[in-house]
């Protein structure tokens, strides 16, 4: 091989380490730095369904008959929660309004005699102990003490009245009972929470100021052995939701719910009454699962009208180019590429994305665009700068 031959080869490699050199002196100097800046800024979008629909609070109507355990001619046997058939049990019916409100009355007083002698046997116990250590004027105050609250615990009522209000009240519920009757079918409970009077019919009785005068009725539950037996074929979930058009185009039809936060489901058909327009009180009458339900009195429901794939996303990952909504994301490549995307729903933390058609496209000025994939990782701190960079996936990540 002649020296000239040899000297070009050599010639050639040199060019090739410089321009390697300088390539990666440029990596060092003027990309990897930026990876740096955002180096462990990246995040993967987590994979969900969001639900597109009405998210409130409910309360769960039931048709429940009230019964007085001292009216049963026999033995009580059934646990809580037992299906019965009809007329399993004998018992005297006290199904009216007026028994439920006795009932919550005779509850009311037991409650305010039980708070008046706590107090006294507090005011007592430091009235002797004072005495004992000699400190009469804080005896004298707490004489005063005992008298104002002889008058006025109880609403100025005298405990005596109230026991016999309480004696007079609870013979009346025990004489309710005359008509012996057989239970009707359904599900026995022993919990009575004071809104037995409430039933199915109550959603088309039900202005907006009574509803959320119910939802803010505290649930007073009487662990007694007075019982209950409630009509496991209907209940209806009860709530405000004004001026919701799509509600109204379901009227009659049925939905899907779900009363745990999209843990499971159930299908109910919506009812909205008539005055729905002025009072914004609307229902999901339930013909199914009333045995996994019937406990319950109030809660959140959602009533789904859709639901769609999305992603989870951090709501400070999204920004505007040219007037779209997207993100910067990291393709399978590394390179960072501007994603516009369809926003469902923004939160404070979080924002919920679709995932577009089953191509992952949405449409975007009347063109069919990719939008962010879920195996996409993508840039926490989005600069537009950083479109069409590079970045290691694995190193940085």
């Amino acid at each position: 091989m002649s020296e000239k031959t040899v000297d070009k080869k050599s010639r050639f490699t040199s060019w090739i380490v410089i321009f390697s050199l300088i390539y990666i002196i440029f990596l060092e100097i003027v990309v990897k730095p930026k990876i740096m800046a955002v180096g462990g800024k990246f995040v993967t979008p987590v994979e969900t369904t969001y639900y597109d629909g009405i998210e409130t609070e409910f309360v769960l109507l039931k048709d429940e008959t009230p019964f007085n355990a001292a009216s049963v001619n026999e033995p009580m046997h059934y646990d809580e929660g037992t299906r019965l058939g009809f007329g399993e049990i004998k018992a005297g019916k006290t199904t009216s309004n007026e028994y439920a409100l006795l009932s919550k009355r005779l509850q009311d007083i037991n409650d305010r005699i039980s708070i008046y002698k706590n107090q006294i046997n507090d005011i007592d116990k430091e009235l002797r102990r004072s005495i004992i250590n000699g400190n009469y004027s804080l005896a004298v105050d707490l004489v005063g003490s005992f008298s104002y609250q002889n008058n006025e615990s109880v609403g100025q009522i005298n405990v005596e009245d109230l026991e016999k209000e309480k004696a007079n009240i609870t013979n009346q519920i025990n004489h309710m009972a005359g008509e012996i009757i057989w239970n009707p079918p359904g599900i026995i409970s022993y919990t009575l929470d004071g809104f037995e009077d409430l039933k199915n019919e109550s959603l088309y009785l039900t202005s907006r100021d009574e509803f959320k005068s119910i939802l803010n009725r505290p649930v007073v539950k009487s662990y007694s052995r007075d019982f209950k037996i409630i009509d496991n074929f209907k209940a209806t979930a009860m709530f405000y939701a004004p001026n919701n058009g799509r509600l109204k185009e379901l009227d009659g039809k049925y939905v899907t719910y779900s009363i745990d936060n999209f843990n499971t489901f159930g299908k109910g058909i919506a009812l909205v009454p008539a005055d729905y327009d002025k009072e914004g009180v609307a229902g999901i009458f339930i013909n199914s699962h009333i045995e996994d339900i019937y406990q319950m009195r109030k809660g959140k429901i959602n009533v789904i009208f859709d639901s769609v794939k999305a992603l989870i996303i951090p709501t400070g990952s999204l920004i505007k180019k040219d007037g779209v909504v997207g993100v910067l994301a990291r393709d399978v490549n590394g390179i960072i590429q501007f994603r516009p995307v369809k926003l469902l729903k923004r939160e404070a933390e979080k924002s919920y994305v679709s995932q577009g058609n089953e191509k992952g496209m949405i449409n975007v000025n009347g063109e069919d665009v990719l939008t962010l994939q879920y195996y996409e990782d993508v840039v926490l701190r989005p600069d537009p700068d950083m479109i069409g960079q590079i970045f290691i996936r694995n190193e940085f990540k």
